[in-house]
Formats: C-alpha cells, sequence, structure tokens
C-alpha cells in the first residue's frame, strides 16, 4: 500500500520539495535500509532518475499479528 502526499513548503531562502510517503511491504524479510531510494511503478537501470524517486527516512518491521505482518517505510 503506498500513501502518497505531495506539495512544496515555501521557507524564507527558498521553496522546498515536501513530498513523502507512507508504504507498507507485506514481506518482512525484504532488505530495505534507510538513504535507499523507492520509486513507485516498474523501473530498470537505463530509465531510473534521481528525481523521480523518494529517498527512505525510516523503516520499521512490524512482525507480530500473524498474518499482518509487514515493513513500514517513510520517504522524502
Amino acid at each position: 500500500m503506498w500513501q502518497e502526499v505531495k506539495g512544496y513548503e515555501v521557507k524564507k531562502y527558498g521553496a522546498e520539495n515536501a513530498d513523502k510517503a507512507a508504504i507498507y511491504i507485506p514481506d518482512i524479510m525484504a532488505d530495505v535500509r534507510e538513504e535507499d531510494y523507492i520509486i513507485r511503478g516498474t523501473v530498470t537501470a537505463e530509465n531510473f532518475l534521481p528525481e523521480n524517486a523518494l529517498v527512505i527516512t525510516s523503516v520499521s518491521v512490524k512482525d507480530y499479528g500473524g498474518e499482518l505482518k509487514h515493513i513500514q517505510i517513510g520517504a522524502r
């Protein structure tokens, strides 16, 4: 599941990208780390552009609840 908010914050020194997303991955064995890129959709090495991706800022493994186990990711 991917919950995303797009926007910009205006600060006294200029606008800053305020896009953020909460992403839930049902595989608790996935190798996800802070500072990794995450992008929605299918991407190959040839068409990957870092400016189209979000950077992972937090990773939380929720390994309880039977079939509800998941990894919760915060990204900007």
